[in-house]
């Protein structure tokens, strides 16, 4: 008998898309027989298909426009550092003219990009108040985080990943898959030792300009959002500003580096 390949990630991503060769989809089939917990995440797999699909009807099957291929996003990638290394350069002149035309400075760096719909904020809010009060379905995949981030990086369509928190005494506890009004979305979720938690939001928001942080808060709950090439990024906690800034800012730069 022909000893069954191991049945990978890839594959049960490839077998619920439909994208799997006849002999390689009976074989999966085969292994989902004897492996109950697997056929339930195939079957929680095609749920998140069919949300997704629900709410953004035929675009989901749309081939990718050349604007949002990688090549495209490296030239603009590109384009964004020649503009900030403009910005700083001009910054560096306008010191030198001295203190008495500080009001022309402020004016000259303020960065004037269309804002970030308000319905990015919205929408990693009421995640962060649904999942961060679960106790024991928090998160809808462990931390394993080989296997988390190239789950929804498939799932985005790019690269996904969550910074490491531990410096600031957060550790990731994992992460799940939502829909959004921009697309797929994903949502990390950490927890520091009194049991505080904190979610990074990330979704694509390929026609937004890049932002600064934004601030935005209600009832408690506070978040920092900005829009950082490809995706629109927010980290959502119930803390004083300055410290959710500062994990703002350490998210800000891993991601970035």
């Amino acid at each position: 008998m022909t000893e069954m390949i191991p049945v990978t990630e890839a594959d049960l991503h490839a077998y619920v898309d439909g994208q799997l060769d006849p002999d390689r989809r009976a074989a999966i089939e085969a292994h989902l027989k004897d492996d109950p917990e697997t056929a339930e995440r195939i079957a929680d797999y095609r749920r998140q298909n069919e949300g997704l699909r629900a709410l953004f009807g035929g675009v989901a099957d749309t081939p990718v426009p050349t604007a949002l291929t990688p090549a495209a996003a490296l030239a603009r990638r590109r384009d964004r550092r020649r503009a900030t290394l403009a910005r700083s350069a001009a910054a560096v002149v306008l010191l030198a003219i001295g203190a008495g035309s500080g009001w022309l400075l402020n004016d000259m760096l303020r960065i004037g990009p269309a804002p970030l719909v308000a319905s990015l904020t919205d929408e990693a809010a009421a995640a962060h108040r649904m999942y961060a009060a679960e106790r024991r379905h928090a998160v809808e995949v462990a931390a394993e985080e080989e296997h988390l981030f190239r789950w929804l990086s498939n799932r985005l369509g790019d690269d996904v990943r969550a910074p490491a928190l531990d410096a600031m005494g957060f550790r990731l506890m994992g992460g799940r898959l939502l829909p959004s009004g921009g697309g797929p979305a994903a949502q990390f979720m950490y927890q520091d030792a009194a049991e505080q938690r904190l979610t990074l939001y990330i979704r694509l928001d390929p026609g937004s300009e890049e932002t600064q942080f934004e601030y935005a808060s209600e009832d408690g709950t506070g978040a920092f959002y900005w829009v950082e090439g490809r995706f629109g990024y927010a980290l959502v906690g119930e803390m004083p500003r300055e410290s959710l800034l500062r994990a703002a800012r350490f998210v800000y730069l891993d991601l970035s580096g």
